[in-house]
């Protein structure tokens, strides 16, 4: 399930957002070359300035 979110008409969530784990961003975005920061957020549930920390620890591994 991707982490994508939609409303009913008074606004409620129709569902939760769930977070992914690192291993899952790091893996989507080395697999997507052209995914951008902000279309992984949405998916991912993250903050950009969350995966920007994600992906820079990730760099070298």
């Amino acid at each position: 399930m991707e982490g994508l979110m939609d409303t009913k008409p008074n606004n409620e969530p129709l569902l939760t957002v769930i977070e992914w784990d690192s291993d899952h961003i790091i893996e989507v975005f080395d697999n997507n070359p052209n995914i951008t920061l902000g279309e992984l957020s949405r998916k991912s549930g993250h903050d950009i300035s969350d995966l920007i920390n994600i992906l820079k620890n990730h760099v070298g591994d």
